[in-house]
């Protein structure tokens, strides 16, 4: 009769502390060449398209006035299909083109640690010595993800423009005078029932009264500009 197979233990395999610290070290290398493949992917991704499709020029990527109807986006459009096939989409090579810009300046030792992740995240901050700083920061000091996060959200919220608390400028005086001149003038044409409903004797005497505004506005019109230095 022949023996039962031994069915495979499920058990935990007891290591020790030096087999410990080499499965750390493994899990710690893969990670990095899984973020660094994705990188080197994402960044020549961004490259080929930014130099077959614009002539290696970013700036024709970004200019919005151009026509729309360009290669790249006839790419996205017509070949919809077989760029899923590959795990593509217009998002996708738009979000690898913007990681080969922000790659492509920051120095060699940053770019050698650098996870697409931590590109994307260095591209919040708007000011490109910022970034490189904090790049190298985050190598040479062995910053978290969570920690490059914090900093890249702390630099971009500080060198983002303010926005004006005035709202639209100031108007001139005059021309202040003028604006509200017109805005009465809407508000009288909108009340035409009401005034049609007052005495008639009134709305004559107050009809005088317009004339003789209008009459001085006139006055304004035809004065002569004077130079601000004369």
């Amino acid at each position: 009769m022949p023996t039962p197979k031994a069915e495979p233990s499920t058990d935990l395999v007891r290591i020790d502390a030096a087999t410990e610290a080499l499965l750390d070290q493994a899990i710690e290398h893969l990670r990095s060449l899984a973020h660094t493949a994705l990188v080197d992917y994402a960044v020549a991704t961004g490259r080929y398209l930014i130099e077959t499709f614009y002539d290696g020029n970013l700036g024709a990527y970004y200019d919005h006035r151009r026509d729309k109807a360009s290669s790249f986006n006839a790419l996205c459009e017509h070949r919809a299909d077989e760029l899923a096939a590959i795990g593509l989409s217009r998002s996708t090579l738009q979000r690898y083109i913007h990681a080969y810009d922000t790659f492509r300046v920051l120095p060699p030792e940053a770019r050698e640690a650098m996870s697409l992740r931590s590109v994307e995240l260095l591209r919040r901050v708007p000011d490109q010595v910022t970034r490189t700083e904090i790049a190298l920061a985050a190598v040479r000091q062995g910053w978290s993800p969570a920690e490059l996060r914090a900093e890249v959200e702390a630099k971009a919220a500080e060198l983002r423009p303010s926005k004006s608390k005035r709202g639209r400028p100031r108007l001139a005086p005059g021309e202040k005078a003028l604006r509200g001149l017109v805005r009465q003038a809407k508000v009288v044409a909108e009340a035409k029932g009401e005034i049609a409903a007052l005495p008639v004797e009134r709305v004559e005497a107050l009809r005088a009264e317009l004339l003789e505004a209008l009459a001085v506005l006139e006055g304004v019109w035809a004065q002569p500009v004077v130079d601000a230095e004369g």
